[in-house]
């Protein structure tokens, strides 16, 4: 076990529990985006520049077929969907389940257990939603500048090294 993949997925579960955060509604004072940034950058029914922070949004599949897919992944890794939270493919989902699979692979790492299934999900899951939504909602909000743009911009940036990391600890 080297040093270094411990820090590296230590670091970025962190960063992903971060990123998270940052992309839920804010119900505080504390967010990266203000209610207001938020509303006008992701809900279109709030404003007509707004991009979807939804996966759905930029799939050709139907919607349950994608969301029964994302319930699938949460599952298989003994998570459950409260009632009252967001839909699966949201990205703050999105983002807090790569938190949960880098934790899976820092606790394996730190008790001498085989990594290879974490890091395979995690390629996995960032190659068949998270990119895919980023690259959605980065498009959508193309041309518009501001704190949300730059949060996306920089979440695209750090799942893109994150995913070359992943593919080099292979």
């Amino acid at each position: 076990m080297e040093t270094e993949d411990v820090l590296l997925a230590a670091d970025a579960s962190v960063i992903y529990a971060g990123y998270a955060r940052a992309f839920r509604y804010p119900d505080n004072a504390d967010g990266v985006l203000s209610a207001t940034e938020y509303l006008q950058a992701f809900d279109q029914g709030a404003s007509e520049e707004a991009a979807s922070i939804h996966e759905a949004a930029y799939v050709d599949m139907d919607a349950s077929a994608l969301f029964e897919e994302l319930v699938r992944y949460y599952e298989h890794f003994g998570l459950r969907r409260n009632e009252d939270a967001e839909l699966p493919d949201h990205l703050s989902v999105e983002l807090e389940f790569m938190h949960f699979l880098c934790e899976l692979e820092h606790h394996a790492m730190l008790n001498g257990q085989e990594v290879a299934s974490a890091r395979n999900a995690q390629r996995d899951f960032i190659d068949r939603h998270v990119k895919r939504l980023l690259q959605g909602l980065l498009q959508g909000r193309a041309g518009k500048e501001g704190s949300a743009t730059e949060l996306a911009r920089s979440c695209a940036d750090f799942i893109e090294s994150h995913r070359q990391a992943l593919s080099l600890a292979a």
